[in-house]
């Protein structure tokens, strides 16, 4: 499944300190992060239409070598946060 760059807001001040305190404790920012968020989407995106993304996502890569013949196509992005 492709991704996205996520661009959020936070204190400078607070991101160092939970960066060198989950250092500290061999924990991984980025990691956390991302299943954190993954925790999210599965409290809050219905069982259904996540199953529906999945199987979107796994039949996207045959779908796009059809249209590559036919049209060009351009889906990236970032998304923004803001507070």
């Amino acid at each position: 499944m492709k991704t996205i760059t996520l661009k959020l807001k936070i204190e400078p001040e607070k991101l160092s300190a939970t960066r060198q305190f989950m250092d500290e404790k061999g924990l991984n920012f980025d990691e956390e992060l991302s299943e954190e968020i993954a925790r999210l989407y599965k409290k809050h995106v219905p069982a259904a239409v996540r199953k529906y993304i999945e199987r979107s996502a796994s039949t996207a890569p045959q779908e796009q070598d059809r249209r590559a013949d036919s049209e060009p196509v351009q889906s990236d992005f970032t998304a923004h946060s803001e507070p």
